[in-house]
């Protein structure tokens, strides 16, 4: 997680993180450089990618619909294998994971 926090800093990406175990370590090594946010909710509303680089509960039971209705564009790349891809396909989002077909998005949104 730390590699890819600084990847995407260096290229000068907002970063919002939520991690309910890590946060006080990543908050520590990053100070100011990143939002830290207290819910999902936040750290995905609105955001053009989201990162999962954990397994915690609370992200594995997390309605893929919910990055559909919050995020500008719904693409997930999920380090963990967090979904099935039967349910990135029916959520209609693209969905990005490790040793497995990639899931893309049968329908486009289109926000103005």
């Amino acid at each position: 997680m730390v590699f890819s926090i600084s990847y995407v800093l260096e290229a000068g990406t907002l970063v919002r993180a939520y991690d309910p175990v890590a946060h006080n370590h990543v908050k520590k090594r990053y100070k100011k450089a990143i939002h830290y946010s207290e819910t999902i909710e936040n750290a995905i509303d609105q955001a053009d990618l989201v990162c999962i680089v954990t397994e915690w509960g609370e992200i594995k039971e997390f309605p893929l619909e919910k990055y559909k209705q919050m995020m500008r564009e719904p693409l997930l790349i999920d380090g963990r294998n967090c979904y099935k891809l039967e349910e990135a396909q029916q959520a209609d989002i693209t969905y990005i994971s490790i040793g497995r077909e990639v899931v893309e998005r049968k329908t486009p949104i289109f926000r103005y």
